[in-house]
């Protein structure tokens, strides 16, 4: 990673002399950092290890914990601006500068989707809300306090919920906070101004945002200490040799008879603090430690003056070789335990056969034919059948006991009117073989309910993927058409229970469900995939909760920011849905990809940016003088926003954009592109529909020139300016007409004629090795630099040329 970094750092060094940069030949564009060209690969060598020592001294090994007692000492000393003028390069024509000294927030504060092209039009869109929680102490519409854990921003507060109204402030954008993904939230029961946010990002394994701990308030939110950053550190353990996986706290919960009692639940297991968050001990909670030990579901209940812990272990996703132990599933299901007056608690298996947990053909009402267990011919080691139903075991073999274990993700909710009626909700971890959900390739394997606190439980007839019903177009019913869920129950899950009826509840999976305990349909109230009105709730659902008390007010999080609903008690089954509104008005939170500004953006009068968002596609905006905050952006292209460029030079007048999002695609626009309604037309290759293996978030690259001695772009005109692009998939594909009407894509060659192109990955990860970067010189448009998920970083030379060579 170090030399990667240094050779992308080489590329924008000034050259010697224009005449000693005239006789190089191309290869040799490259300076050296030291005198003597042979001593190059020493001189780099001593550089990274100057780094290294400067970062790890003593130990070898960096320590986050060293930043934050840094800080304290920073903070230590005096400080002041002397007085005087301080002339700045950073200024624009209107005299308004940028902040030379801290970071200006540009937006989207939020993004709004209206005119977009290819957009389900949710109004206004934010980025992925993980989880939300109410003060309990406050009731009234309108002044009601609650805050939503964001992936991509931190915790937000708002004092005015809840209503289309509702605005919110960031409130830990502190230096010391090392990471800003949220995945849980809680308030300690018996002190409203005491948060508990846990870090990371269980709903992905290896692509995620690691723990750093967890935040903790006693000001409500005013203020944050980070606990336990030795403990839930960002790597999730693993054999050497494996793909990197990241650790997260997905659950954090706090004993409702004792405050000192805080339980965390991680993708690595259960930990118990008896100190209020200072230490922490790692508790088991069954007896299969050789799987997987997620924790997806965790409540804890006040039974009489006892507390009552139960935990979900399930993972969230499917075995693969980036992630090779998700197969590791033989352990998921429910347990319980009593919390101990001290040490950890003794849990107890409460889903099973013998109870009534059960699934797959043996389950009446259930829509699938047959259960294949996930392993058969993937060549991933076998889960280890524990509890579950009848699929068959390893492509056929014979399973130990009791068939195969196809929970995958399990979430739980307890009744807050009566702690003994407990909703479980799983999805199923079997391979995402098809896009239908009429059988367990990964939607929703179905949910079961008890009403004795888990002695038996019974399956809710209707709650399997295949039998959701899809959402109808317009009206109150839904169609009986289709399947109203798809394979994505592990990342989309989440139950919550009626404050004061025990048989009413909501689950979430990309849309949300109204259902009754011993009801047989579950009813879609979102409705985020059709045109229903008014405006539907954006997509996949990650967070639901009601106010304390209150069986009218929901809110909802999900991969578009957050919806609300205050007539929630309105919903009835089959007939009539809540009328949700957006509230995503003050959120600053889009999860990017990657991003653009344009060309002297600190000296323009219009200044203008680019980017792709997870789940909400690829947005832009022009800014009137230089920013001084965040503002709304306009979305261009919908679905999944990737890669985004602007030609710095463009037409002279309207500079041309360029977005990528789902499958592959790219997409340019050449005329008032960030406003609403602009015209965007695809500019794709051959890589494009046709199979190639490539990275879902699909990498190019536009030269922008503008470096001084180097090459530049064309002058602007129509069919002029910066058209070299370069996209990479296995292989590199370059074009140097991207800014005509029609521009062609050949593949870069090696050896030159060949057609196909050289392989850049080492193929590691199988069909999973890709290009995950690609990227000019800053300075020559004949070089660019290439890294792939799988460890290789490769230089290219002698591109530009309109011809397959490399």
């Amino acid at each position: 990673l170090c030399m990667a970094g240094l050779a992308l750092a080489v590329f924008a060094f000034d050259q010697p002399a224009e005449s000693a940069r005239q006789a190089e030949s191309p290869q040799r564009d490259l300076p050296t950092l030291g005198e003597n060209p042979q001593e190059e690969t020493a001189d780099l060598g001593r550089l990274e290890q100057f780094w290294s020592d400067r970062l790890t001294y003593p130990t070898g090994n960096f320590d986050p914990t060293w930043v934050r007692q840094a800080a304290d000492q920073d903070a230590l000393l005096s400080r002041g601006v002397p007085a005087g003028l301080f002339p700045t390069t950073k200024g624009n024509m209107n005299g308004v500068a940028l902040d030379t000294i801290n970071f200006t927030a540009l937006g989207p504060k939020p993004a709004r989707m209206t005119g977009c092209s290819g957009c389900f039009d949710y109004t206004t869109t934010e980025g992925r809300t993980n989880d939300i929680v109410f003060d309990p102490t406050t009731t009234t519409n309108g002044s009601i306090v609650a805050y939503a854990g964001s992936v991509g921003g931190g915790v937000w507060k708002t004092t005015n919920c809840c209503s289309a109204a509702t605005t919110w402030t960031a409130v830990t954008d502190d230096p010391l906070i090392s990471t800003i993904g949220i995945d849980t939230l809680t308030i300690d029961p018996n002190n409203h101004n005491t948060i508990y946010a846990g870090t990371g990002d269980l709903n992905f394994g290896s692509f995620s945002m690691g723990s750093q701990g967890i935040l903790k308030s006693t000001n409500a939110g005013n203020s944050w200490t980070v606990l336990g950053a030795d403990v839930f550190g960002i790597a999730y353990t693993e054999p050497p040799g494996q793909f990197p996986q990241y650790n997260a706290v997905g659950k954090v919960r706090v004993d409702p008879n004792n405050s000192n009692n805080v339980v965390a639940g991680t993708k690595k297991g259960l930990y118990v603090s008896r100190d209020a968050g200072i230490s922490w001990t790692q508790c088991a909670t069954n007896p299969y430690p050789t799987q997987r030990q997620d924790i997806t579901g965790l409540e804890l209940s006040n039974i009489g003056g006892t507390t009552r812990i139960i935990a979900a272990v399930g993972t969230r996703g499917f075995p693969t070789a980036v992630q090779y132990d998700l197969g590791l599933n033989g352990a998921n299901g429910i347990y319980s335990a009593t919390m101990p007056a001290s040490g950890c608690p003794t849990f107890t298996s409460i889903a099973s056969n013998t109870n009534g947990f059960v699934f797959g053909t043996s389950v009446s009402g259930s829509p699938y034919t047959t259960s294949a267990n996930m392993n058969a011919g993937s060549g991933v080691p076998c889960n280890y059948p524990i509890t579950g139903g009848t699929a068959t075991f390893c492509g056929g073999a014979s399973p130990p006991s009791g068939g195969a274990n196809n929970l995958g993700r399990v979430d739980i909710a307890v009744a807050p009117s009566n702690p003994n009626v407990i909703y479980a909700q799983v999805g199923s971890i079997d391979w995402n073989t098809s896009s239908g959900c009429g059988s367990t390739t990964g939607c929703q394997l179905g949910a079961w309910v008890t009403a004795n606190g888990g002695i038996s439980w019974t399956f809710m007839t209707g709650s399997a993927g295949g039998s959701l019903a899809a959402c109808a177009a317009s009206g109150g019913g839904s169609s009986t058409a289709g399947s109203g869920d798809y394979p994505q129950n592990w990342y989309d899950q989440g139950v919550k229970v009626d404050p004061n009826n025990p048989d009413r509840v909501f689950f979430d999976t990309f849309d949300i469900w109204l259902a009754s305990r011993t009801g047989l349909a579950w009813y879609d109230t979102s409705c985020g995939y059709t045109g229903v009105t008014p405006k539907p709730v954006h997509v996949d659902q990650h967070a639901l909760a009601f106010l304390p008390g209150s069986s009218d007010i929901l809110l909802a999080g999900n991969d578009g920011g957050v919806h609300g609903t205050i007539n929630a008690s309105a919903a009835t089954l089959n007939t009539v849905r809540p009328t949700w509104f957006n509230m995503d008005t003050g959120l600053n939170t889009i999860e990017f990809y990657s991003g653009d500004i344009s060309g002297n953006f600190a000296t323009s009068s219009s200044p203008q940016a680019n980017g792709g968002a997870q789940d909400n596609g690829s947005m832009s905006v022009t800014f009137l003088g230089s920013p001084t905050g965040p503002v709304q952006w306009q979305l261009g292209k919908g679905g999944d926003g990737f890669y985004a460029r602007i030609d710095p030079v463009g037409t002279g007048t309207s500079l041309r954009y360029w977005q990528g999002n789902n499958s592959g695609s790219l997409n340019r626009c050449t005329s008032n592109c960030s406003a609403s309604g602009a015209t965007w037309s695809t500019r794709n290759g051959g890589w494009f529909g046709t199979g190639e293996q490539q990275s879902f978030i699909l990498p190019y690259d536009l030269f922008h020139g503008g470096i001084a001695g180097g090459d530049d772009c064309e002058p602007a005109g129509a069919t002029t300016g910066c058209g070299h692009l370069i996209v990479g998939t296995t292989r590199v594909w370059e074009t140097i007409t991207g800014a005509t009407a029609t521009n062609t894509w050949y593949i870069t060659d090696n050896p030159p004629g060949s057609g196909s192109g050289p392989n850049l990955c080492k193929g590691t990860l199988g069909n999973r090795s890709f290009i995950n970067q690609v990227k000019y010189s800053p300075k020559f448009q004949s070089v660019a630099i290439v890294g792939t998920n799988d460890g290789n970083v490769q230089i290219g030379f002698s591109l530009g040329t309109g011809v397959a060579s490399q």
